[in-house]
C-alpha cells in the first residue's frame, strides 16, 4: 500500500471513530431531551450522577418521614405508653421515623465514602433494628501493607456502629491467579492476613467481637454456589461481564474467560455469605451494579453497596503489593518507613498526592476528634490542612514528618501484636519462594497393535473423521484387549430427533463387528441449559427423563442394551463437585473469550462460552477412550484437547460423525420442529415431513432422502438390502444392496427408462424410519405428560414476555404517532375468526376406483374429488379433495368397497345429479373403495390464541393445520351448484361468466385466505379470514376445433385450408397443449400432448387410431381431412406410447384455465375501490359467511367469523425531499402532498450524462403505414430530442440517424457501432467514449427483444421508442414540443440509461439506513433480488424432453455508482422455475457486490477510500411464509461471500477487516389479498392515500411488519406492499423491535420508492426490488431470444449463459440500462 493510501486509510479510520463519538453524543443528547437518565448518561456526566444520588437519598428520606407522620396522625393517642412485645432477635415491624441514634449509626457507616448505592435500604434496615451484616473481600496474594489502613478505618466504623463484618479471603482467586500459589501456601497466607487485620483493628482500639473471617474456597467450590454461577452466566452477556470487570481485571483484546467470570463470582458472594451489603473500593462500582441488576433476576435479592474512594499510593499511583517502593509493609522497620515516605509524591495541586490522601482517609479519622500537629500548627480538619499546604503555610516535608511519626507509632502496635510464633511461621510458609506450577502432560505408552486390533481400529474410524489428538487413546485400549469405553454426549436442547441416532448406529456397527465396547450415553442437560437456556433450569430433570425414556427403548430395539449405559449428568457423582468446579475455573483461566465462543448462536450470554468447558470436563471425569460427536462440533473437539492438556490430562480420541440433514436440507436441529423427525410424531407426520423434503428426480445433490438412506437407513438394516416397491408400469420393484446402488438406481436406473422416482424412494425411507420409531411410540408410556413436563409452558411464557411487550409497544406507538383522532380508521377485507376451546379431528381419506380388466390384476385409480358423510350421520364433517377431512368427532373407517351399481341406484333414488367429472370417473369402474384413518391426529383450534410464542417460525405444523381447517371451513357453505373450487384458495362463480371471444370465458371469483395476525388487545397471535374478489379466464366448453377457430379468427374450412402453414401448425400445437379434452365416442378424458397434420396423406393419422376407439367405418370417413391430436404416455419398458384422435371429435372440458401466455384480447379492467368493496360484501353473502351464526358448519365446530372487518389505524408519511438541478447547485422540487407526484420539467438533471455518439435508427419494414416516419420527420425529431437533452444538462457530442428494414440490418448496425466504439477508444485513448442507439419503430416484441439481446451481447446502450409516441411529440405545436411530457419521459430514460442522474432524494434526518455518501454518515449497501420464471412446459414438451428455459435471477444494488441512491442490476441464470437462489450463487453475489462497492468508493471517487458499508439491507420478493428460512440462508450466504472477498482484499485494504455491519432483510411483496379502504364522509370508498402506512391490526404477530401505500393508484383498487422485517441484527432485536425503529424502517422503504428516476412519481415497490424485478424480466426475455435467434444451438450450462448474457462485469452493469 502506498504512503498516500495509508494516509487516506488512517484518515478514514479517524473519521469513523469521530463519527462513532458523534453518534454517542447525539444519542446522549436525545436521552437528555426525553428525560432518560441511564448509565450511559451518568458515565458522561459525573456531576449529574452525584446530584442524582443525593436526590434519590432526599426523595427516599422525604417519603419515609411523610409516611411515618401520616401514621402517627392517624393513630389514636395511647393511654399508656408500652413497648411492643418482641422476641429476641426480632426486627421491629412498625414503620417509624429514624431516630437520632439510627441517623448517627448511618452517618458513621457512610462517612468518608465516595458513593453509596442503596442507602435507603440501609436506613430502612437500621430503622427496623435489623442485625446488619456487611462483607469486604481481599485476595490473599501479596503481603498486607499500610494501604489496608484505608478499608480498615471504614471497617472500624462498621464495627463501632455495631454491625456484623465478615472479611472474605479470596484464596480461590489467588490460587487461580496465574497458577503461582499452592493450597498449603495460601492456607498460611490466610492465617497471616487474619492476624494482621486483627492487629490493625486492635491497634485502632476497635472491638472485634462482630468481626468474622471466611475463606472463599470453603463455599465457592460447593455445588449451590456453582449452580448459581451457571444460572447467572445465562443472564449476563459477554459485554456486560467485561464492562463490570473493567476497573479490576486487566483489559486485553481477547480476555481470559476467568476474567469475565470474576465479577459474577464476586456478586454471588453476597448471596452465599448471607450479607445485607458489600463494601469495597469505588473501582468495583460496576461489579456492584451488576449484582444489583442481575441477582434479583435469579430471586437472590438486592443488597446495598458502600464504596471507598481510591487512595493513591506513595508513588502517586495505586499502592501495589508487587512494587516495593509504592507500599509500606506492616512489618517494615522505622528507618524503612521514614525512607519510603521521604521519597513519596507530595506535590501541591496534584490529585495523586498520596501523603495528603493518608491524612484525609486514615490519620484524621483515627485521631478524631483530636487535632493533628504539623510543624508548629494544629489542624482539626483535612480542608484546613490542604489549604495550608496549598498556601505554603505547611511544607511537604512537615507533612511527611508528621505522617512518619504517626505510622511508626501505629505500626509498632501492630508489630507487637504479630510478634508470635504462629504468625511468624504463617508468614514464613505463606511467602516462601515456590517454583511456578507447570502442568506436565504424562507421556502416552507406546503400543503395538496386532492385525486383529488394526482391523478393529479401521472399523471404528470408517465413515467418521478423527478430530484432535489422533487415535492414540483407542489404540491403547485395543492393545490391552479390554472393552473400549465410548462416550456419546447428547444435550437435550429440544425435541429428541433422528439426528441423535447417527452416533448410536456407529457404535452398533462396531459391536456387530465384534469389538468389545462399553458405551455411555450422557444426557448433558447442563450443556443444554448453558446454550441460551434451551433447556430451562427447572426442566432439566424432566427433560433428561424424556430423553432417557426414548433412548432406553431405542437402545433395546437396536440390540445394544447390554453394551450401553444411559446416564443423566446431574446424577453422576462428579457432577458439580468441588473438584469439578475447581477444574472448571482452571480451564477458564487457560482459554480466552474468543477461543471459547464456538456455539453457532445469536445469543451473547456468557454461559455459551462455558459449554466447551463442561464438555471437556465430562470427558475428563468419565474417562472414555473415544467420544462420538457431530462433525459440526469439530472445533469444540479441537479446543477440548487444549483444555485437557492445560490441566495435565490427555484428551480421548474424538470421532466426528456426519450430521443428519433436516427436511430443509440444513442440519437436523432440535428447534426446527417442521424439519426434524421426532419419534413421537405419528407415522403420517413423519411421512409428511419427508415428503416435503428436497428430492428432485435424478438429482443426487443435496438430496435429503438419499442422505437419510446413507446415514440412517442402511446402517439400520445392518447389511441387508433395501427393497423398494414400484408398480409394473413404473419399472417394477427395485432392490439395492448398498447406498451406492441406490444412488445409481436414482440417478440413472438399472433400466434407464425407469430411474427410481422420488415418489417411490421416499415411501421406502419412510417405512424404515417409522420402523425405527414404532417401538418408541408403543413402549414409551404417557408421552403427553412426558413432553409437558420436559417442555413446561412457564418456561416459554417468561421468554415470550419481551415479544409481547414489544408488540404492545408497537401497537401503542403506532396509534399515538399516527394520523388518528380526526382521521377515521381504514376498513380492511380481513375478519377476525373466533374459536371455542374445542378440538377438531383430522383424518386422512383415500377414495379409489377399482377397474377390472380381463386377464390382468385389478387396477386402482385414485379419485381426486369426492365427499359425503352418510356413514356417520351424527358427526359433522367437512371434506374437500381426497386426502384430508376434518370432523367434530373422531372418525375411522376400514376400507370398504361399494359397487358402482349401488352408488348409481342411491343417487337415482335420492334424485341426485352426477357431477360430470365424477360421472366420467366411475364410468369404467366396478367398485369404489373408501378408507378413512385418524393418523392426522387432533387439532386444538383455540391453541393459537392461547399460546404466546416467541418462535419466529410462523408455520409450525399445528398452526398450519389450523389454517388448513379454517380455510376449508370457510368454503364449506358456498353453494355447490354455483361455485367450484380452484387452486390457490379461489372459488369460481359459474353464474358470473362472460364470453370475451377468442374461445375464452372470463369468470368472476372469490379469493379466500386464512392467516395469523396480531391481536391488538393482548398482543397474542389470532386467526383472521380475508376475502377478495378476483377473475379467471377459462377455455369454453365446446368442440376443440371451434376454440381454435375463434382464437385465430377463421372458420373450420379456412383452418383446414391453412393446415399446410408450418408456422400456424406450430402455433396451434403450442396453444392447445395441456388442454384437457374428452373424446366424444368413448368419453375418454385426456390431456392434449401434440398436434399433427399430414396434408399429402390426411387419412394416415385416422388409420392409426387405437383399434378399440372407433370401429365404425362411417364414423372414420366422417373425420377424413381432420387434423390429429395426440395423447402421449410413458411405457413401463421405456419410450412413449402415442394415441391419435381426430381434432373434430374432441371437446374441451369445463374449468380449463387459460395460462396467461395464451390469453388474448381485452385484459380485465381494473376494479374501482367502490365496486370492489361492494363485490366483496356481496361475495360474503353469496357463500353464506356474512352472518356465520346462521352457518351450521361453523356453529358445530365452535367457530365464528366476525361480521365487522378489522379496522386499523394508519399514518401518512411525508414524501422525502426531491432535489433537481439548477444553475447554482441543487434545488428542491415541490411534491404534491395528496399524490406524492412532482414536476421536474423546469429543472435540470442533477447529473447530465455525456454521449459521444447518439444514433437514431428508424424501422421502416413491415409497419403500419400510419406509423412510418418519413426522413424529414425523423430529422425533426432527432433535433428535438438532442435540444431537450442539452436543456436538461446532458452533453451530446455528435448525433445522426439511419433507416433499417430487416432484423439482420439491425444486427449489423449494432455490431458496427460496437466496433466503432472500440476504435474510438483506442484512437482517442478515452476509455469512457460512449455511444447510444435509439430504435424508433412499432411495438413489435420481436424487434424489441432482438434489440435488447444485441444491447447485452455488445454492451451498447439502447432505447426503444414507439413510433406513435414520436409522432405524438411531432404533432405538438412549436415550443410546446420541448415541454411535452412524452418527450421529457423519453429524455429522462436516455439520461439514466447513459449513466446520468435525473433527481436526488435528500437524506432522511436521523435515519441510519437511508443511503448517503457523506463522510460522517452511515453508508448502506442495498440489494434487491427477484426471480423471473419461464412459462411451464407443455405435456408434449416434457414427454419429448425439450430443453427447459432457465429462470433468471435479477440482482439490483447501489454498489457501482457514486450516488448510493442509484440502483443498477445484473442477471444470473439458474435452474428452471426454482425460486430460491442457491448458496453458491449468493456467495458469488456477495463477493461481487462488496468488491464493486469498495472499488466504487476507492477507484472512482477517490474519497472515503476503503469505506465499507455500515449497513447491508437485502430486499426480497416472490417468497411465501414457508420459505422464510431459505431467504435467511440466501442472505447468510451473501454475507459470507462478502466476508470471504474482504479476506482476499486484505492487501488492498491494508488491514484485516472485521466486517460486522447491521444486517437487515426485508420481504416486500404485493402477492397477497389484503386490502384497505378509506370510507369517505359522503358514503364513498376510496383508495388509501399515497404515503399511507399500516402497522397494526392486520400485521404478522411474529415479525415486525407493515403495509405501505407509497404511490397514488391511478386506476383500480390499490394494494399495499407488505413489508416483513425478517432479519435485523439478531432475533433478539426482532423480539424487542421498538416503535421508533419500525417507523424508521417505514420511512426508509417509503423513500426508496422515490428512486426510480425515469418518472416523476414513486413506484409501489421500493426501487431495489423494482429494479431487480425488471432486470430478471429482461434477462429471461434475452435468454428466450438468444435460444430462438439461431436454428441450431447446443444446450449450454447456466454458468455459460450467465457469462454470455449477464452484464455483471460489463459497463452496462454500471448504469441503469433497463430503465
Amino acid at each position: 500500500m502506498s504512503t498516500r493510501e495509508k494516509e487516506l486509510s488512517s484518515y478514514s479510520t479517524q473519521v469513523f471513530d469521530e463519527s462513532e463519538q458523534l453518534k454517542r453524543l447525539e444519542r446522549i443528547l436525545t436521552k437528555f431531551e426525553q428525560g432518560i437518565i441511564d448509565e450511559e448518561v451518568l458515565a458522561e456526566c459525573p456531576e449529574l450522577a452525584e446530584v442524582k444520588t443525593k436526590n434519590d437519598k432526599l426523595h427516599y428520606r422525604k417519603k419515609i418521614l411523610a409516611r411515618s407522620l401520616e401514621e402517627q396522625l392517624k393513630a389514636a393517642p395511647p393511654q399508656k405508653p408500652t413497648e411492643p412485645k418482641m422476641s429476641s432477635g426480632d426486627a421491629k415491624t412498625i414503620a417509624e421515623p429514624p431516630s437520632e441514634e439510627v441517623l448517627k449509626r448511618r452517618d458513621l457507616i457512610t462517612r468518608n465514602l465516595q458513593e453509596v448505592l442503596g442507602g435507603d435500604k440501609l436506613l430502612q434496615q437500621l430503622t427496623a433494628g435489623k442485625n446488619i451484616h456487611v462483607y469486604w473481600g481481599t485476595a490473599t496474594t501479596g503481603r498486607p501493607h499500610v494501604g489496608y489502613l484505608v478499608p480498615m478505618r471504614k471497617i472500624a466504623d462498621f464495627l463501632q456502629a455495631g454491625i456484623k463484618v465478615t472479611v472474605l479471603f479470596a484464596d480461590l482467586h489467588a490460587f487461580l491467579d496465574n497458577m503461582k500459589s499452592t493450597w498449603e501456601l495460601l492456607e498460611n497466607r490466610v492465617k497471616y492476613y487474619e492476624a494482621s487485620i486483627k492487629a490493625l483493628l486492635q491497634s485502632l482500639d476497635v472491638p472485634i467481637e462482630q468481626l468474622h473471617f471466611r475463606m472463599g474456597s470453603h463455599y465457592q467450590l460447593a455445588r449451590p454456589f456453582t449452580e448459581d454461577m451457571f444460572r447467572l452466566c445465562t443472564q449476563v452477556s459477554q459485554r456486560d461481564a467485561l464492562k463490570a470487570g473493567a476497573e479490576v481485571v486487566k483489559q486485553v483484546e481477547s480476555p481470559l474467560l476467568s476474567g469475565l467470570l470474576y465479577p459474577l463470582l464476586q456478586a454471588l458472594d453476597e448471596q452465599h455469605l448471607k450479607v445485607d451489603g458489600q463494601f469495597g473500593g469505588v473501582d468495583q462500582r460496576k461489579i456492584f451494579i451488576l449484582a444489583e441488576e442481575q441477582l434479583p433476576k435469579l430471586k437472590l435479592g438486592k443488597r446495598w453497596h458502600l464504596m471507598n474512594p481510591m487512595v493513591p499510593g506513595l508513588t502517586g499511583g495505586k499502592m501495589s503489593s508487587s512494587e516495593a517502593d509504592s507500599k509500606i509493609d506492616l512489618l517494615d522497620a522505622e528507618e524503612k518507613v521514614q525512607r519510603k515516605i521521604a521519597t513519596a509524591v507530595c506535590e501541591c495541586g496534584s490529585e495523586d498526592n498520596g501523603v495528603l490522601s493518608f491524612y484525609q482517609f486514615v490519620l484524621l479519622p483515627i485521631i478524631a476528634p483530636d487535632e493533628v500537629k504539623i510543624g508548629k500548627k494544629s489542624f482539626a480538619s483535612f480542608d484546613s490542612i490542604k489549604a495550608a499546604f496549598e498556601e505554603g503555610a505547611v511544607s511537604g516535608e512537615e507533612l511527611k514528618e508528621t505522617l512518619t511519626t504517626f505510622l511508626n507509632r501505629l505500626l509498632k502496635k501492630v508489630q507487637d501484636k504479630c510478634d508470635t510464633a504462629e504468625v511468624k511461621e504463617a508468614l514464613e510458609k505463606g511467602y516462601a519462594s515456590v517454583e511456578e506450577r507447570k502442568v506436565v502432560l504424562p507421556s502416552r505408552p507406546t503400543v503395538s497393535l496386532d492385525d486383529s486390533s488394526k482391523h478393529q481400529l479401521a472399523t471404528l474410524i470408517d465413515g467418521v473423521k478423527v478430530v484432535g489428538e489422533g487415535t492414540e487413546a483407542i489404540e491403547a485400549a485395543l492393545a490391552t484387549k479390554r472393552p473400549l469405553k465410548v462416550l456419546i454426549s447428547l444435550a437435550p436442547k429440544g425435541r429428541f430427533h433422528l439426528g441423535m441416532v447417527a452416533p448410536l448406529l456407529q457404535v452398533r456397527k462396531a459391536i456387530r463387528a465384534g469389538i468389545p465396547i462399553e458405551a455411555t450415553i450422557l444426557i448433558s442437560s447442563l450443556e443444554a441449559f448453558l446454550d441460551s437456556e434451551k433447556c430451562p433450569w427447572n426442566a432439566r430433570e424432566c427433560r433428561s427423563a424424556y430423553y432417557a425414556a426414548v433412548l432406553e427403548v431405542l437402545v433395546d430395539h437396536l440390540g445394544m442394551a447390554s453394551a450401553v449405559n444411559i446416564h443423566k449428568d446431574h446424577h453422576l457423582p462428579f457432577y458439580l463437585s468441588n473438584d469439578f468446579a475447581l477444574d472448571l475455573y482452571k480451564l477458564a483461566s487457560s482459554v480466552t473469550r474468543d477461543e471459547s465462543a464456538l456455539l453457532n448462536t445469536t445469543s451473547s450470554a456468557l454461559s455459551c462460552n462455558l459449554v466447551p468447558l463442561v464438555y471437556a470436563l465430562n470427558a475428563k471425569y468419565i474417562e472414555p477412550d473415544a467420544i462420538l460427536i457431530g462433525e459440526d462440533s469439530s472445533s469444540t473437539a479441537e479446543l477440548t484437547v487444549k483444555l485437557l492438556n492445560a490441566i495435565g490430562v490427555h484428551a480421548p480420541t474424538q470421532l466426528a460423525v456426519e450430521v443428519v440433514p433436516g427436511m430443509d436440507e440444513n442440519k437436523m436441529g432440535c428447534s426446527s420442529l417442521d424439519f426434524l423427525l421426532d419419534p413421537f410424531d405419528t407415522p403420517k407426520q413423519t411421512k409428511t415431513k419427508i415428503n416435503r423434503s428436497f428430492c428432485e428426480p435424478q438429482n443426487t445433490g443435496r438430496n435429503v432422502a438419499l442422505e437419510l438412506a446413507r446415514k440412517i437407513v442402511f446402517p439400520i438394516m445392518d447389511g441387508n438390502a433395501l427393497a423398494i416397491s414400484r408398480s409394473p408400469d413404473n419399472g417394477g420393484d427395485v432392490v439395492c444392496a448398498s447406498h451406492d446402488d441406490l444412488v445409481q438406481e436414482f440417478a440413472v436406473g438399472s433400466n434407464p427408462a425407469f430411474p427410481l422416482h422420488p415418489s417411490d424412494l421416499k415411501p421406502a425411507i419412510v417405512d424404515q424410519i417409522n420402523g425405527l420409531f414404532d417401538p418408541i411410540r408403543e413402549k414409551v408410556a404417557d408421552q403427553a405428560k412426558l413432553l409437558a413436563a420436559a417442555f413446561p409452558k412457564l418456561a416459554s411464557m417468561s421468554s415470550s414476555s419481551s415479544l409481547e411487550t414489544s408488540m404492545r409497544s408497537l401497537s401503542v406507538s403506532s396509534g399515538s404517532t399516527g394520523s388518528l383522532g380526526d382521521v377515521p380508521q381504514l376498513e380492511t377485507n380481513v375478519y377476525r375468526i373466533r374459536s371455542d376451546q374445542r378440538c377438531v379431528y383430522r383424518s386422512s381419506v383415500s377414495i379409489d376406483k377399482i377397474i377390472v380388466k380381463k386377464g390382468r390384476k385389478d387396477e386402482r385409480v385414485q379419485l381426486t374429488r369426492a365427499g359425503g358423510s352418510d356413514e356417520f350421520p351424527d358427526v359433522l364433517l367437512i371434506y374437500e379433495g381426497a386426502t384430508t377431512m376434518f370432523s367434530t368427532h373422531q372418525v375411522s373407517l376400514e376400507e370398504v368397497e361399494i359397487p358402482v351399481e349401488t352408488i348409481v341406484d342411491f343417487m337415482a333414488e335420492n334424485k341426485c345429479n352426477f357431477e360430470e367429472d365424477f360421472k366420467m370417473f366411475i364410468r369404467d369402474a366396478s367398485a369404489i373403495a373408501i378408507k378413512i384413518d385418524t393418523e392426522g391426529g387432533m387439532v386444538d383450534i383455540s391453541s393459537l390464541v392461547k399460546k404466546r410464542r416467541v418462535d419466529l417460525i410462523l408455520y409450525i405444523e399445528e398452526d398450519q393445520l389450523i389454517v388448513d381447517f379454517l380455510a376449508t371451513l370457510s368454503k364449506e357453505h358456498a353453494p355447490k351448484d354455483r361455485y367450484f373450487a380452484f387452486r390457490g384458495g379461489k372459488l369460481i362463480d359459474q353464474e358470473k361468466v362472460k364470453d370475451i371471444s377468442f374461445g375464452h370465458l372470463r369468470a368472476a371469483g372469490i379469493s379466500l385466505g386464512v392467516n395469523a395476525v396480531r391481536d391488538e388487545r393482548g398482543g397474542m397471535p389470532a386467526m383472521a379470514f380475508n376475502i377478495d374478489v378476483t377473475e379467471a379466464t377459462f377455455f369454453k366448453a365446446q368442440p376443440l376445433t371451434r376454440t381454435i377457430c375463434e382464437y385465430y379468427g377463421g372458420t373450420p374450412a379456412q383452418l383446414k385450408a391453412n393446415y399446410g402453414d408450418a408456422r400456424l401448425m406450430k402455433e396451434i400445437e403450442r396453444y392447445i397443449g395441456d388442454i384437457v379434452v374428452r373424446y366424444e365416442h368413448t368419453d375418454r378424458v385426456f390431456t392434449v400432448s401434440g398436434f399433427r397434420f399430414d396434408k399429402n396423406n390426411s387419412n394416415k393419422g385416422v388409420e392409426t387410431w387405437p383399434p378399440n376407439e372407433c370401429k365404425d367405418e362411417t364414423e372414420r370417413k366422417k373425420y377424413e381431412g381432420s387434423a390429429i391430436v395426440t395423447e402421449e404416455t410413458k411405457l413401463k419398458e421405456g419410450g412413449i406410447h402415442t394415441r391419435y384422435y381426430p381434432l373434430d371429435a374432441l371437446h374441451v372440458l369445463p374449468n380449463n384455465k387459460v395460462p396467461k401466455e395464451k390469453q388474448k384480447g381485452q385484459k380485465p379492467k381494473p376494479m374501482p375501490p367502490l365496486h370492489r368493496y361492494k363485490a366483496m360484501h356481496q361475495a360474503r353473502k353469496d357463500i353464506n359467511i356474512e352472518n356465520t351464526f346462521d352457518n351450521d358448519a361453523m356453529l358445530r365446530f365452535g367457530t365464528q367469523i366476525d361480521q365487522e372487518p378489522i379496522k386499523v389505524d394508519h399514518r401518512r408519511l411525508d414524501a422525502p425531499k426531491i432535489m433537481g438541478g439548477a444553475a447554482m447547485g441543487l434545488r428542491e422540487i415541490p411534491v404534491k402532498t395528496d399524490v406524492h407526484n412532482w414536476n421536474s420539467s423546469n429543472y435540470k438533471f442533477t447529473k447530465g450524462a455525456k454521449i459521444d455518439e447518439l444514433y437514431f435508427v428508424f424501422q421502416t419494414g413491415k409497419m403500419n403505414v400510419n406509423n412510418v416516419i418519413s426522413q424529414d420527420k425523423a430529422s425533426e425529431f432527432v433535433k428535438l430530442h438532442v435540444e431537450c437533452c442539452k436543456q436538461k444538462g446532458m452533453a451530446i457530442v455528435r448525433h445522426n440517424f439511419k433507416a433499417v428494414k430487416f432484423l439482420e440490418e439491425l444486427d449489423k448496425t449494432v455490431a458496427e457501432f460496437a466496433n466503432y466504439r472500440a476504435d474510438e477508444r483506442r484512437k482517442e485513448g478515452n476509455e469512457n467514449f460512449r455511444i447510444f442507439l435509439i430504435l424508433v419503430g412499432e411495438k413489435d416484441p420481436i424487434w424489441h427483444d432482438r434489440l435488447k439481446l444485441l444491447e447485452q451481447t455488445h454492451a451498447v446502450q439502447t432505447q426503444h421508442l414507439d413510433s406513435t409516441s414520436v409522432l405524438k411529440v411531432l404533432n405538438k405545436p412549436g415550443p410546446a414540443r420541448l415541454r411535452d411530457f412524452t418527450l421529457l419521459n423519453i429524455v429522462m430514460k436516455t439520461n439514466v440509461k447513459a449513466g446520468g442522474e435525473n433527481v436526488q432524494i435528500a437524506p432522511l434526518i436521523g435515519n441510519s439506513l437511508f443511503p448517503t455518501s457523506g463522510a460522517n454518515t452511515p453508508v448502506s449497501l442495498i440489494v434487491g433480488l427477484d426471480v423471473a420464471h419461464p412459462p411451464p412446459q407443455t405435456r408434449h414438451q416434457v414427454m419429448r424432453g425439450f430443453a427447459v428455459d432457465p429462470s433468471c435471477i435479477g440482482i439490483s444494488s447501489n454498489c457501482t455508482t457514486k450516488n448510493l441512491q442509484m440502483f443498477t442490476g445484473y442477471e444470473v441464470f439458474t435452474e428452471s422455475r426454482k425460486e430460491a437462489a442457491t448458496d453458491e450463487i449468493m456467495t458469488e453475489v456477495g463477493r461481487h457486490l462488496i468488491f464493486k462497492f469498495y472499488e466504487a468508493r476507492f477507484v472512482v471517487l477517490r474519497t472515503n477510500q476503503g469505506r465499507l458499508p455500515d449497513n447491508v439491507v437485502y430486499f426480497r420478493d416472490g417468497v411465501d411464509k414457508g420459505q422464510y428460512s431459505r431467504v435467511k440462508d440466501e442472505f447468510g450466504a451473501m454475507m459470507q461471500g462478502m466476508r470471504d472477498q474482504l479476506n482476499l482484499m486484505t492487501d488492498l485494504i491494508g488491514k484485516k477487516v472485521n466486517f460486522e455491519p447491521r444486517e437487515v432483510v426485508v420481504l416486500a411483496t404485493k402477492r397477497h389479498n389484503i386490502r384497505a379502504y378509506e370510507l369517505t364522509a359522503n358514503g364513498g370508498v376510496a383508495n388509501c392515500k399515497a404515503g399511507t402506512v399500516i402497522d397494526t391490526g392486520i400485521v404478522s404477530p411474529y415479525y415486525p411488519e407493515f403495509f405501505l401505500y407509497a404511490s397514488h393508484a391511478l386506476i383500480g383498487t390499490a394494494k399495499g406492499v407488505q413489508c416483513t422485517i425478517l432479519v435485523d441484527s439478531s432475533e433478539e432485536e426482532l423480539r424487542r423491535y421498538s416503535a421508533d425503529k419500525l417507523t424508521d424502517m417505514e420511512k426508509f422503504v417509503h423513500a426508496l420508492a422515490f428512486g426510480h428516476q425515469v418518472c416523476d412519481s414513486p413506484t409501489s415497490l421500493p426501487e431495489p426490488l423494482y429494479n431487480a424485478h425488471e432486470t430478471a424480466k429482461r434477462g429471461s426475455a434475452n435468454s428466450k431470444t438468444y435460444r430462438n435467434s439461431f436454428e441450431v444451438r447446443p444446450l449450454i450450462s447456466h454458468e455459460e449463459l450467465t457469462r454470455t448474457l449477464s452484464n455483471r462485469d460489463s459497463e452496462l452493469g454500471k448504469v441503469k440500462y433497463n430503465a
